[in-house]
């Protein structure tokens, strides 16, 4: 017999439950994957487990395994690490499902702090968002455990404590650089407490990095994030050296991809790195197609300027009815960490959550005619370069070369101006239509 505070539920509530059950129904899928040993371990946590080990025995595994992320990342996942192989990866999917349950709650939360959306369309953000999360469960990454950080600290700053939000994105910052972009839009927004939280996150977690050093020793810290930066940061940065491969759908990567004589497909024979196909247009220069891409990330940061009021978070009145706002702005954000990487890998677009949130809130709420259907028109070309990638609609072939021109990347931006249009037409109260169907229950 169902307990009445079960019955109590809000539509919310109803919604993250079936989110729970879909994403435990997978469960069945992913012990599959990860036992199968005609597949090995496809896991990447379990790929990992040898390398995480090898660090305490005094191994550089950025430079030997080309570990992606910096120390801090490694020491997290240490202990997790010194499990069997199987009940390593079957935790970490596990605790993987509560971090999608709370980072939904989360935006759905931000966008919709008086619970007045339907169910329907709230159920509709949930399913737009799902695809991305279900395939970082699935390949055992660590970005939605990033996400998971990066949510935490804003709704830390949603709340009034902007400290606090500041330490929570700097530990994301230092488990993988993405994250990065979030600094200078609080330094535009003048939240100084944000900025004071971020340093003292820089110096807990990457330089001299207080909690890693703590579990690796001080030098070994630094021998670590050294040879973390010169084999994942400085070619990039430095050298512009960038993934070409069609799994890439950074705007960097379509760009070498398909404007310079750069592989889209790679294999690796003998452990070399052999270029299999080519599909680029035109064959630029290396150094012209790097311009390019600096020229993009210059006007991403000029949208942010323009879209995103200079003025401190702490100050923008009353907290409930700034959320749905701070929520577009930090989207914005958060697209550019997929947009300007100089990986993007499809299962990265976890991140997606809040902006398919803030668009679909907004195309239901918005009072402008023009503005929903800008909304629903970009949040469609989106869907459909997404769906030009799925190997479950359409043969493998098809979805890679999907991949090649850019499908996700043509989404990205299109949610990009989605999100734009929704930061032009928001309003103080961004709740103003619809009032006779809105739900009167208590937020979940």
């Amino acid at each position: 017999m169902l307990s009445p505070r079960l019955l109590s539920l809000t539509p919310r509530g109803w919604i993250l439950a079936a989110m729970a059950l879909f994403l435990m129904a997978l469960t069945v899928q992913y012990l599959v994957k990860i036992s199968d040993p005609r597949r090995g371990n496809r896991s990447a946590i379990q790929r990992w487990q040898p390398q995480l080990l090898g660090l305490e025995q005094g191994e550089d595994i950025s430079k030997e395994y080309q570990y992606p992320n910096p120390p801090v990342m490694s020491v997290l996942l240490l202990p997790l690490a010194k499990l069997p192989s199987g009940a390593m990866a079957v935790t970490w999917y596990l605790a993987k499902c509560l971090m999608a349950l709370a980072v939904m709650a989360w935006c759905l939360r931000l966008v919709d702090p008086g619970n007045r959306l339907p169910w329907w369309i709230q159920a509709g953000i949930v399913l737009l968002a799902l695809r991305p999360i279900v395939g970082d469960l699935q390949h055992g990454n660590v970005n939605l455990f990033i996400f998971f950080i990066v949510m935490g600290g804003l709704v830390c700053v949603a709340n009034r404590r902007s400290a606090c939000g500041g330490v929570l994105l700097a530990l994301a910052a230092c488990c993988k650089v993405t994250p990065l972009l979030f600094l200078p839009y609080f330094v535009w927004k003048r939240d100084w407490r944000f900025v004071s939280g971020w340093a003292a996150g820089v110096l807990l977690f990457l330089w001299p990095g207080v909690m890693p050093s703590m579990v690796l020793g001080f030098e070994e810290n630094q021998r670590n994030l050294i040879s973390w930066y010169r084999e994942m940061v400085h070619p990039f940065v430095v050298e512009g050296k960038v993934t070409s491969e069609h799994s890439n759908q950074s705007l960097p990567g379509l760009v070498f991809r398909l404007l310079t004589e750069s592989p889209s497909f790679v294999e690796y024979p003998g452990g070399i790195f052999t270029p299999a196909e080519y599909h680029n247009l035109l064959a630029l220069p290396p150094r012209v197609a790097k311009l390019i891409t600096q020229v993009a990330m210059a006007a991403f940061g000029l949208l942010i300027l323009w879209t995103c009021a200079p003025t401190a978070n702490r100050d923008a009145g009353d907290r409930a009815e700034a959320w749905p706002r701070l929520a577009a702005e930090w989207s914005l954000v958060l697209i550019g960490m997929l947009l300007l990487s100089e990986r993007t890998w499809k299962h990265h677009a976890v991140t997606l959550a809040l902006p398919w949130a803030v668009i679909v809130s907004r195309a239901w709420l918005a009072d402008s005619v023009i503005a929903r259907r800008w909304c629903v028109g970009l949040s469609a070309v989106a869907v459909v370069g997404m769906w030009a990638t799925s190997t479950g609609l359409l043969d493998d072939r098809a979805a890679k070369l999907g991949q090649v021109y850019g499908g996700y990347t043509l989404a990205f931006l299109s949610l990009t101006g989605a999100v734009v249009v929704c930061l032009k037409s928001v309003n103080a109260d961004p709740v103003t239509k619809n009032e006779p169907v809105a739900i009167p229950s208590k937020a979940a």
